[in-house]
């Protein structure tokens, strides 16, 4: 196994900011894939939602897990309430 070599971060999002709430989301949405135990783990890590920028790659060794990973995210989507 490999490490990269660790880093600091020297920008947030500041509480409150229109963009938190988006963070907050994508986050939850994360953490709800990660507990459903569907996608792909490797030593224990969930890699099975991958998010860079304004990218997002669900893997999957299954299809019928992917359809099942699709469908959970947009259940999860569709029941952030709205302002």
């Amino acid at each position: 196994m490999f490490f990269s070599d660790t880093l600091s971060l020297t920008a947030r999002v500041r509480q409150g900011c229109i963009i938190s709430a988006v963070l907050l989301c994508v986050y939850d949405v994360i953490r709800r894939l990660e507990s459903s135990r569907l996608g792909c783990w490797v030593s224990g890590c969930y890699i099975g939602c991958i998010l860079y920028a304004y990218d997002l790659v669900l893997r999957s060794a299954s299809i019928c897990d992917v359809q099942k990973i699709i469908d959970l995210c947009v259940y999860e989507l569709h029941c952030v309430p709205k302002k």
